[in-house]
């Protein structure tokens, strides 16, 4: 029998190895993961930064097909090779990444500055070129400026062509193109993506090539990239390009020895978890071998009893988790040792002196005493019961708690066992992630002023660069001073804007009109409405009452809507419809409130995920577009403003977010 016993201990404890060590490698593999997953984000950042200077100087360089269109109608369509060269020479200075200029009148390339070395170029008819000529009869037909390439140069590389139609005359006849040169080695060389090669990075740049379909590596280090590479997309003015890169050793590069310790250092726990197991097991079997059948069975009862009595002290002693009992009036009738730890208080000080709800903290006191005293007259038990309290020191700490209720053979509630858990650094590192994800949103904000002011500095400089060509016109001087000076306001506008959004925002509260933040908020997503060709209608009755709220975290969450508004219908977008948010607001009077609706007609949200968008991390954007904290953030500071933020939608029809405010002078 002993021999079956030991047996049985022996597989018992085998199997506390195999389960200790299957969690101690899922634990090294998590830890691998999040290893790995912070050198991905440190990644993104330093491509990130790399692809939006890219991308600006892209759209820099075809806006100079404008400025060579502005002097070709300055000249009245008279065009010389010493004017371009004189013009061309100042433009391409600020334009390192500009090969050349063109003018090609009828289709045909003309005038090229510089010349040397584009000789070849002089008397080609795009409009006849088959293999070229589509984008050309496309920009003709449409009257926009169209993009081509990047194409393989004769001459070894890759370069893109930037070309606008002109027209002229009363009947808008077609006069030619003017058209800009960017060879991607120049562009490259304009950022510092080749210091990634220096760092260990492998990497390359792709396209989707509009014939196969299929990537199209046009630079970089790499043909091809292993399946573990991140790809970040940036937006070419004809295409999105994808930056694709890893390192060259793997994303878990230096990290191999720490792994492998703690991989030792977790078997060796698991063997020591068996061993102990086993020794437990064993114990009582080698007692009842030493005395009397019934003696040892009634010894190793009460030797059981004991033990388990100890252990179980032990563990409610020592345990990070406070476990506590208290009557049916919420007094605490046992406290173990932890409750020192959390509040600052022995247990004596505690058991049979203080109730649950004392410690509770002042703001909330009365609403979660009341929530709980609800729970105690159903007899319920209740899990991870998040509340706010006060320690002796008059520091906040936050606990989850979970309890059980204590009744007598009646089923009259005696009162309720359970445990806290301290939360309070969690709760610090979800508020921390929050702040990361506002500095994203500061720097999209940035990343659009930073597009919407270069264009009309961009035209500054053109036109201060023009008037250097005639000093002594002074017509024309005036005519580019007031050129100059409505670009001028419009930065200033924009600037004025950014002003007002940036300004400190505390947690003061005052009267503000729902009107004039919603109108703050549109000059900041201006450029991505105008983008992604998304319209706004507002209809805000003129005698909305003034809400008592921090106007600029309030412009936050209208901010955090409107992008999650246009990320979901430009994800969506197939075409077939326009994309459109309306934005209105009404006064509830039953209920005291303003309701102040952002509704779009986007894809929707699936039923199974309409419960958790307001869950901090959750999202089904791309990395590139978000961090899934934006409505997490929203749901939050409606919370503090001690409001609601409700989500209804329909899949395939619109989504609604409603942000409701208590009206001043009422209770919630």
């Amino acid at each position: 029998m002993f021999e079956s016993s030991l047996r049985s201990i022996l597989l018992r404890s085998v199997l506390v190895f195999v389960i200790s060590a299957g969690l101690g490698t899922l634990l090294v593999f998590f830890e691998a993961a999040k290893i790995a997953e912070k050198k991905k984000n440190i990644a993104l950042q330093l491509v990130g930064a790399e692809a939006s200077i890219i991308s600006n100087h892209l759209h820099e360089s075809i806006s100079l097909t404008y400025t060579l269109e502005t002097l070709l109608r300055e000249k009245e369509f008279s065009v010389r090779q010493e004017d371009l060269d004189r013009f061309a020479a100042v433009l391409l200075r600020s334009h390192p990444y500009v090969s050349n200029l063109q003018y090609s009148p009828k289709g045909i390339v003309t005038y090229i500055s510089p010349m040397a070395g584009n000789e070849a170029a002089v008397g080609h008819n795009l409009l006849q070129d088959k293999k070229r000529n589509k984008e050309a009869y496309d920009a003709i037909e449409k009257r926009v400026l169209t993009v081509a390439g990047p194409f393989e140069l004769v001459q070894g590389g890759f370069a893109l062509v930037a070309r606008l139609p002109v027209f002229t005359g009363d009947d808008q006849a077609f006069w030619g193109f003017t058209a800009a040169l960017v060879k991607i080695d120049d562009l490259m060389k304009a950022t510092s993506l080749s210091n990634l090669t220096d760092k260990g990075y492998i990497w390359n740049i792709s396209r989707i090539h509009p014939d196969t379909q299929q990537p199209h590596i046009f630079y970089g280090t790499q043909n091809q990239m292993p399946d573990d590479a991140l790809p970040l997309a940036m937006q070419a003015p004809n295409a999105t390009w994808f930056i694709n890169f890893k390192p060259k050793d793997g994303w878990l590069a230096g990290s191999h020895g720490l792994i492998a310790f703690s991989s030792a250092i977790l078997f060796a726990v698991a063997l020591l978890f068996s061993y102990v197991t086993f020794l437990l097991l064993r114990e009582p079997h080698l007692l009842r071998q030493e005395v009397d059948r019934r003696t040892r069975e009634l010894k190793a009862s009460q030797e059981k009893l004991a033990q388990s009595e100890a252990r179980l002290s032990q563990i409610a002693e020592n345990s990070e988790m406070w476990i506590w009992e208290v009557d049916a009036d919420g007094l605490y009738t046992y406290c173990s040792d932890a409750c020192e730890r959390i509040f600052g208080l022995p247990a004596t000080k505690i058991i049979g002196k203080k109730h649950f709800y004392d410690f509770f903290h002042p703001n909330v006191r009365s609403q979660l005493k009341k929530q709980v005293f609800e729970v105690f007259s159903q007899k319920g038990a209740f899990k991870e019961f998040v509340n706010q309290n006060i320690n002796d020191s008059g520091v906040t700490v936050w606990l989850s708690t979970s309890g059980v209720p204590i009744l007598d053979p009646g089923g009259k509630l005696l009162g309720y066992r359970g445990a806290d858990i301290d939360i309070t650094e969690h709760k610090r590192l979800i508020e921390e992630q929050k702040r990361s994800a506002q500095w994203v949103a500061v720097g999209r904000l940035a990343a659009n002023m930073a597009h919407e002011i270069n264009n009309p500095a961009q035209a500054i400089v053109s036109f201060a660069e023009l008037i250097k060509e005639k000093p002594g016109d002074q017509s024309f001087i005036v005519d580019m001073a007031e050129r100059i000076s409505q670009e001028g306001m419009k930065i200033g506008d924009l600037t004025k804007t950014t002003l007002h959004y940036s300004k400190p925002k505390g947690k003061e509260r005052k009267l503000e009109s729902v009107e004039e933040l919603t109108n703050n908020v549109f000059p900041l997503v201006k450029s991505k409405l105008i983008k992604e060709e998304v319209n706004v209608q507002v209809d805000l009755p003129k005698n909305l009452p003034k809400l008592l709220i921090n106007g600029p975290e309030i412009e936050q969450c209208l901010i955090n809507l409107l992008n999650n508004a246009i990320d979901a219908m430009t994800e969506a977008a197939d075409g077939t419809r326009s994309k459109l948010i309306d934005i209105w607001a009404h006064v509830d009077t039953t209920q005291g409130s303003l309701h102040l609706v952002v509704k779009d007609n986007g894809p929707g949200i699936p039923q199974k995920n309409i419960e958790k968008v307001k869950d901090a991390f959750f999202s089904t954007k791309s990395t590139d577009k978000g961090t899934g904290l934006g409505l997490a953030i929203v749901d939050d500071i409606m919370r503090s403003h001690d409001g609601r933020f409700n989500i209804e939608s329909r899949q395939g029809e619109y989504t609604r977010a409603t942000l409701i405010f208590p009206l001043p002078g009422t209770t919630h």
